[in-house]
Order: structure tokens, then sequence, then C-alpha cells
């Protein structure tokens, strides 16, 4: 896999996220390499705001160009639902997966809405701002998330108050 393919999957996902009207935003791997702590990834992820049936017209709508959901059921994980998806880019072997979380509880709704804009990027895509990341990253509480927070901690500057009132509120 390069990250040639990596780019171009993610924005495959994203233009059929645009099609759909849901708001998004990029989180995990590709999104630590956005504030500054860049790492190996296998995967992309991506938070979104969708209702039932949104869900299902995004399912529909990544099926045609060449994403296959994984399990037939999503994965509950706190706030999210999971659907995961696989997909082979073109000439190419190996599989890259769409981790697709929709955002059921206010941190996550809040924490897309809050998500800005990649300079440069096309299409226009948006990432986690480093506050709301750095909280994901804990809330999910593995050890490879907790470090990620820890190196985020290190290298951004943000906005402390911000990120101590929301971690009380969750």
């Amino acid at each position: 896999m390069t990250e040639n393919s990596l780019s171009q999957v993610l924005a495959t996902a994203w233009n059929a996220l645009a099609a759909q009207k849901l708001p998004a935003a990029i989180v995990g791997g590709l999104a630590l390499a956005f504030w500054k702590h860049p790492r190996s990834t296998r995967d992309i992820d991506l938070l979104i705001i969708a209702s039932g049936q949104q869900v299902k017209g995004l399912i529909q709508a990544l099926e045609p160009v060449g994403f296959h959901l994984r399990n037939e059921h999503s994965i509950r994980l706190g706030q999210t639902d999971l659907f995961q998806f696989k997909y082979t880019p073109e000439g190419e072997s190996l599989e890259i997966h769409l981790d697709l979380l929709v955002a059921n509880g206010d941190f996550t709704k809040k924490a897309v809405a809050r998500s800005v804009v990649i300079p440069g990027a096309n299409p226009p895509l948006r990432v986690l701002c480093c506050e709301d990341l750095i909280l994901m990253k804990l809330l999910s509480a593995r050890i490879i998330d907790l470090a990620d927070a820890t190196r985020l901690l290190e290298l951004n500057d943000f906005n402390r108050i911000q990120l101590e009132r929301q971690a009380a509120e969750l």
C-alpha cells in the first residue's frame, strides 16, 4: 500500500460522503499526521454525523465505487457506531480498510462541527481539532491511543481551557 493509494481511497470515500451531504471529519492515524504526529496506519477513519436512513444511503453510495462492508452489522463503540469497509485500489492486491464512525453522542457531533479544513486538500477535507482528537484518543483508552494523546499534547499548541472543560463534561 502506498501513500498515494491511501490518498486515493480517502478522496473516493470523502466524495461519496460529500454527495450524501453528510458532515464528516478525519480521525485516527491520518488526523495524527495533520497534528504533527505522523505514524503508520493501515486504515482510514472518518467520523460522520448521520441518521439511520442516511447511513443506509451512504453504504449504498460507497458500494458502486468499490467499498464493501466487512461486517453485516455495526459495532457499538461508546458514542459511535462503527461500520467497517474494505477497498482494493485498482492494480493493487492489498485492501485498505475504511472505518466509518457514526457520531451518536453530543461530544462526537460537536467534534465534527468543530473540525478544521485541511489547507490545500483536494477534495476539501476536514480533520478533528487537536483538542477533540486528544479526547477521542483518551476515551479509547487503548495503549497506542494513550501514547498518541501524549504526543499530541507535547507537539501542539492547543486550547488548554477548552480541553479541560470538555474533559470534565465527558
